[in-house]
């Protein structure tokens, strides 16, 4: 049985998804003014160790002749072996004419190779009749294959997802094939709010850089790419210094590398610096708003500032800390701000006589928003922070100022002691939860080799044991700033008058639009 995720796994903390592989304007004038410079803030008192899911000296790498990086982890006893193949080949890859391809490739690797035809139903039939499935994840840093096999089906498996990598079926059929379950892809991703929001996000905020594509492509682009374009996109990518290959599990260093070296020798010599310089957006977004109306009842918002790359990781483990703290746990701080809570006193009232004097009635205290998701997904360059919620129309600007009230709180004040705790102990639980697994450690390893090396997941619960409540502050005053957030707002239709309702009801409206 094959299981292809459909979208690049929302990040809750850091590494997002592929250690479980379960399946990334202008604000009115008074929020943007009413978060002030941060004062001076008290270090609280360290409350917190790390914990260890990685020893380096477990980890062996070799590189292979033609650039192909091999990385094993050997973990005696699990009964498993995960391999998993990482590709610097996503949309941040793509031209001006290619959107779409990376995933396509991806699609039609899994479907059909040189010796594992459409016909016989490509890897997924072989795999499924070793007792395992295969995962495939197009974002916009890399594309990956996964699957996880018993022991004594490692090389098969390692010939299996070799085959697809370097060797899928590219042919006007079955890139026609591709295209059918790449546009179903995108239909599905595109009726989930959360998603589509963030797609509209990253288009939005991003003028120059290639991450303002979405990671699946566009449907209208997927329909116009030719065969020959996607082939080329392959040759150019799937090269030797591209390629990660992770093997985690009950197999010794010596036989993975060799059966990496085996099958993966054919890969042509490419090295990672081949890859086109991308065109970077200025440091910081423009403001920006975008509005488009829907026969929803609801309001949904998202608001989207800045984030830190992997090329400043202690702002990035800060601001996975920082999201922890207001994501993570039924207590986390936006959820206990913005959503519903169970109220204390209709608790009471059901366990209690009322008083005399208690009024008949009691007007409830309705919730600023019914829905929130807060994502931030660790990427190679700067990327974004967003925080979506849905809300009644009438409660959207009162979301909003609650939701930058908190933000101004913490740029001034940071974490006290208990709640830098509570987020990092969070944080550090889901890191080593997620890499429990021979597949969620080879997850974590490939995810950051393709985006910069092994040793950012090595590292990563020390980095977090490290983070100070200045660099929440840091992190927050410097990437989480109301003058440049990239609001998009999708309100119900039906709250316009008639004679406002643009012909098409999806059309962009500027704020001037909306004011008139």
């Amino acid at each position: 049985m094959s299981t292809r995720t459909l979208t690049w796994p929302k990040k809750a903390v850091l590494i997002a998804a592929f250690l479980c592989f379960s399946s990334q304007s202008s604000h009115a004038q008074t929020m943007q003014t009413s978060i002030p410079k941060p004062a001076p803030i008290p270090e609280p008192a360290p409350a917190f160790r790390a914990s260890t899911l990685f020893d380096a000296r477990a980890i062996s790498l070799r590189v292979l002749p033609n650039g192909v990086r091999s990385i094993v982890k050997t973990t005696r006893g699990t009964g498993v072996v995960a391999v998993q193949v990482w590709v610097r080949a996503g949309s941040r890859h793509e031209g001006a004419r290619e959107s779409g391809a990376a995933h396509l490739v991806g699609v039609a690797a899994v479907n059909a190779s040189r010796e594992y035809s459409m016909k016989s139903g490509g890897i997924q039939t072989f795999l499924g009749a070793l007792g395992a499935d295969v995962q495939e994840q197009t974002a916009r840093d890399a594309t990956n294959f996964a699957t996880t096999v018993a022991p004594q089906f490692t090389a098969d498996a390692m010939r299996a997802l070799s085959d697809a990598t370097l060797r899928p079926d590219l042919s006007d059929a079955a890139l026609s094939v591709a295209k059918t379950e790449a546009l179903n892809d995108i239909a599905l991703r595109e009726g989930d709010p959360i998603s589509a929001t963030s797609d509209l996000a990253y288009a939005t905020a991003f003028v120059r850089h290639p991450y303002r594509r979405a990671a699946l492509g566009d449907a209208t682009d997927i329909r116009a790419i030719t065969s020959a374009r996607v082939r080329e996109f392959h040759q150019a990518r799937y090269r030797g210094g591209n390629i990660s290959v992770v093997v985690v599990g009950d197999i010794s260093a010596a036989r993975a590398h060799q059966l990496t070296a085996q099958f993966f020798v054919t890969a042509p010599r490419a090295t990672p610096e081949a890859t086109p310089e991308t065109r970077k957006d200025d440091d910081g977004f423009a403001a920006k708003n975008v509005r488009r109306f829907s026969s929803a009842a609801r309001s949904t918002t998202s608001l989207s500032f800045r984030a830190p790359g992997l090329n400043t990781p202690d702002d990035v483990v800060a601001t996975d800390v920082l999201l922890s703290y207001w994501n993570e746990g039924r207590d986390a701080q936006m959820r206990k701000i913005l959503l519903p809570q169970p109220s204390a006193a209709t608790n009471s009232a059901t366990s209690s006589t009322r008083s005399e004097d208690a009024p008949e009635t009691a007007t409830p205290v309705v919730a600023p928003a019914l829905g929130l998701d807060i994502a931030y997904l660790t990427q190679r360059d700067p990327s974004l922070l967003t925080f979506t919620f849905v809300s009644e129309p009438d409660n959207t600007a009162r979301a909003e100022k609650t939701l930058f009230d908190e933000i101004a709180r913490v740029r001034q004040r940071g974490l006290n002691s208990a709640e830098m705790t509570r987020a990092k102990t969070l944080l550090s639980r889901q890191y080593i939860t997620q890499g429990e697994t021979p597949g969620g450690q080879a997850g974590a390893l490939g995810f950051y080799d393709v985006s910069g090396s092994y040793d950012f997941a090595v590292a990563y619960l020390n980095r977090i044991a490290r983070v100070s409540n200045l660099d929440i502050a840091r992190v927050a005053s410097r990437y989480l700033q109301a003058s440049r957030v990239v609001r998009i707002v999708v309100e119900p239709s039906l709250n316009l008058p008639p004679d406002f309702l643009p012909d098409n009801p999806n059309e962009e409206t500027s704020e001037g639009e909306m004011n008139a």
